[in-house]
């Protein structure tokens, strides 16, 4: 199992992140993050779905990606959230959160297809 991790990709998937995703005045860029982490976790092989809520009467989503099948045994649950407080780019918590808990696909693709699951 190779779990280095690339680091010019991890500069680009951070660079891609990084920048203003507030929900009211980053929306544009919110929606672009979304639509990165979607493909990111399609390319993973991990089915991919919305979870589609409401708040302050617009609708926003979260992005589950779950490994096709039945769950054997223990889970692992990645997290991160990938939008922004107005005014800031996220840099620190959110995208460096976000970027991290999607390096470590690699590994956990080699640990399952092992069958290890």
């Amino acid at each position: 199992m190779d779990s280095s991790v690339n680091r010019e990709r991890l500069r680009r998937d951070l660079q891609m992140v990084v920048g203003e995703r507030s929900p009211f005045n980053g929306r544009r860029h919110l929606v672009a993050v979304e639509n990165f982490i979607e493909n990111e976790l399609k390319a993973f092989g991990l089915d991919v779905q919305s979870d589609v809520f409401s708040y302050r009467g617009s609708a926003f989503r979260n992005i589950v990606g779950r490994l096709p099948g039945e769950p054997k045994g223990r889970l692992i649950i990645l997290g991160a959230h990938f939008d922004s407080v107005s005014g800031s780019p996220g840099a620190d918590d959110n995208a460096s959160g976000v970027v991290l808990s999607d390096h470590p696909k690699p590994a956990i693709s080699d640990h399952f297809k092992s069958g290890q699951r």
